[in-house]
């Protein structure tokens, strides 16, 4: 069996947990935890996931000079840890403008951890089948996607907000990070 395939699987768990999938399927169950703790105004807690993409955007093309220069897999090692530990410390706010500036540093941190990362990667594994490997390993997204809120509210609900995203960063810490490496 080709090798290439258990990369296309790695990177499929991994991609699931990425940045970009976060802010899609889990930001609005954190979002209604954080209105309901804080009593912050709910248009102002969502400012955060625009500030979360904004910082995406400028953050992808210093993303791709990294790949260029260090490789995929240094990049999205770096971007799972940094990734992990910004979760970490989002989890310890009390002030609205602490959780714009995690939002700001997560999105751009997120970049490295994001499908961009590991287009590169696949492409350098595969000439035949890239196609294939590609959609197999993007796939990991929709898991990520039914994973994560599921994830999110069940800790929400025991527990609190805080707690899950210490849960959340802990799978980036222990389960991606490992996995990238």
């Amino acid at each position: 069996i080709f090798r290439g395939w258990s990369v296309v699987a790695v990177i499929a768990l991994i991609i699931g947990f990425s940045g970009q999938v976060f802010i899609a399927t889990g930001f609005t169950i954190l979002a209604s935890a954080l209105v309901a703790a804080f009593s912050w105004p709910a248009a102002n807690v969502a400012l955060g996931a625009t500030l979360f993409l904004l910082a995406q955007v400028t953050a992808y093309p210093v993303c791709g000079r990294l790949i260029d220069r260090f490789g995929s897999r240094r990049v999205a090692a770096t971007g799972f840890l940094l990734f992990g530990l910004l979760l970490w410390a989002t989890s310890r706010i009390s002030v609205l403008g602490e959780f714009h500036l995690a939002m700001v540093a997560l999105g751009f941190v997120s970049t490295m951890t994001n499908p961009v990362t590991y287009l590169r990667t696949l492409s350098l594994w595969f000439e035949r089948r890239r196609g294939l490997a590609i959609g197999l390993a993007a796939g990991g997204m929709s898991l990520g996607a039914a994973l994560i809120p599921l994830g999110l509210q069940a800790i929400i609900q025991r527990h609190d907000w805080s707690a899950s995203l210490q849960a959340l960063g802990a799978v980036h810490l222990l389960f991606c990070l490992p996995l990238v490496l």
